[in-house]
């Protein structure tokens, strides 16, 4: 699975012209104004799992009610600048999945966010594995850093996400896996 990561290093030191056009449509610019946001992670097939997040940005708090790797039922709430202080579950186990979740739910913004990833918009191109074609973004991470690093994500890109693959950096991970973008029930509870 793709995490991302606050580190940096020297490979880019800003994000590309075309992760901030993609990262501003998607709503960069109002991210600092959201006081919490609340989704559910589903994974359906070789894997099965649901994840449900409450994570408030400003303070840091994030909240899990799911499953640890063995099964069993987990409800915590911790703040992420005390993850070193936690249980090792938290530690090893629920902060690589929020990372991973809230990166898949949030990965236009992490385009401009990472800027030690590596941007490219590589045109129009034939959807691998659907019908049509779409704007072709490919994002590589650093061989160092971060939970995993040398990962490389293809996102097929119209106004939304068409096809999302990801490459993982593991040897073993020689062809890219498709992930299927969903936004069940997405409600805004803006009250403006």
């Amino acid at each position: 699975m793709g995490y991302w990561s606050l580190s940096t290093t020297s490979w880019a030191q800003t994000s590309s012209p075309t992760a901030e056009e993609i990262a501003k449509t998607y709503g960069l610019e109002s991210f600092s104004q959201i006081e919490t946001i609340r989704y559910t992670f589903n994974a359906v097939g070789a894997i099965n799992l649901s994840r449900t997040w409450v994570w408030e940005p400003k303070s840091g708090q994030v909240s899990y009610d799911g499953k640890d790797k063995s099964g069993k039922p987990v409800k915590v709430t911790y703040q992420r600048s005390q993850v070193s202080s936690q249980a090792a579950v938290v530690k090893g186990e629920i902060t690589p999945a929020f990372i991973n979740d809230q990166y898949n739910l949030l990965f236009p913004l992490h385009l401009s966010w990472d800027t030690s990833a590596k941007v490219e918009d590589t045109g129009m191109q034939k959807l691998p594995h659907g019908k049509g074609s779409a704007k072709k973004i490919v994002v590589t991470y650093p061989s160092a850093g971060g939970y995993t690093p040398g990962d490389v994500w293809f996102r097929s890109m119209e106004v939304n996400v068409v096809e999302f693959l990801t490459r993982e950096a593991a040897a073993d991970c020689n062809e890219p896996r498709m992930v299927h973008p969903r936004r069940d029930n997405h409600q805004s509870t803006d009250k403006a």
